[in-house]
């Protein structure tokens, strides 16, 4: 049976997802500890699956977008600037579920789910594209 892993690090996010056969390995390892990048920068560990705005479930085989809980996290609907401007963060939030979520076919409802956030927050929904 062939073994995958994927380590990466994005600023001072790191994800490392492999099989228990590496855990010993030396790549592994360094990229474990918390000091990583030098001493005195220490990183701290998480108790969660989240990386860059989206959960991922190693067991289940998906990658769920984590979508904002408080109104506060949107843009408000009576700022300044144009609707386009203003629903730009439906837009962009909608892209990153269309590319990022894991399986595909739960896409949609995730994007449904973002529409109706944005919609009880006030945006009407004809000026959420994307």
């Amino acid at each position: 049976m062939p073994n995958h892993s994927l380590c990466l690090r994005y600023v001072d996010n790191h994800l490392c997802i492999v099989d228990e056969t590496q855990l010993e390995h030396r790549a592994v390892t360094d990229f474990k500890q918390l000091d990583f990048y030098a001493h005195g920068i220490q990183l701290e560990t998480v108790d969660d699956h989240s990386l860059l705005g989206f959960k991922i479930d190693c067991a289940n085989r998906t990658v769920s977008y984590v979508h904002p809980s408080q109104s506060w996290q949107l843009r408000h609907v009576h700022s300044a600037g144009s609707w386009r401007i203003k629903a730009a963060g439906f837009a962009s939030r909608a892209a990153l579920i269309r590319k990022y979520t894991w399986p595909p076919s739960a896409r949609p409802a995730q994007v449904r789910r973002l529409r109706q956030f944005y919609e009880q927050a006030g945006f009407p929904g004809d000026v959420l594209h994307g």
